[in-house]
């Protein structure tokens, strides 16, 4: 039964060499330089598309990971000022009004990588800690301060700051702590 369909197909002339054409056309005719060309146009509009996805796609991991070092940089200028305010949460009244125990300035390092004395390659953090008179409300100036906790660092160039502003009371939590 196959050797009868084949014996057909070969009189017909659709088997062997005798193919319908080279392009891949059903009317029987050969390929002309048209259909050739305008496979090598589709070839070319299908290499730039690809051009183009693989592209947008190289910026989004590349958006995606700057998005994810400014957030961990952001992340680490936050936990420095809560340890700032932490540290001056511990103090008596005494320490912090004569304001000398904590430091004007300080410096901060973060590095993903682990280093963390400054010799690896992270950021930089550089601070300063104000404790002033509450200037709000004049009745609470002996009794009240104003702390600012100030955080810089510089990334790629671009200079990035933080800066975290809270009241300390004479009679808050410190006076539990000491007395």
């Amino acid at each position: 039964m196959v050797g009868q369909r084949v014996k057909t197909l070969q009189q017909s002339g659709k088997a062997g060499g005798e193919s319908c054409g080279t392009a891949g056309s059903d009317t029987g005719k050969p390929a002309t330089a048209r259909s050739k060309v305008f496979t090598l146009i589709e070839t070319l509009v299908a290499m730039g598309v690809l051009g183009l996805t693989v592209g947008a796609v190289y910026t989004a991991i590349t958006f995606g990971f700057s998005s994810m070092r400014a957030s961990r940089e952001n992340l680490r200028a936050t936990q420095i000022m809560i340890e700032k305010v932490e540290l001056i949460r511990l103090l008596s009244w005494g320490q912090v009004v004569t304001n000398n125990i904590l430091p004007a300035t300080f410096v901060a390092y973060y590095d993903p990588a682990g280093s963390t004395n400054g010799k690896g390659g992270g950021a930089k953090y550089t601070g300063t800690i104000e404790v002033m008179p509450f200037a709000s409300v004049k009745n609470y100036q002996p009794e009240m301060r104003e702390v600012i906790v100030r955080v810089d660092w510089v990334t790629g160039g671009l200079k990035h700051s933080r800066k975290l502003k809270t009241q300390i009371a004479h009679y808050g939590l410190q006076n539990y702590v000491y007395n």
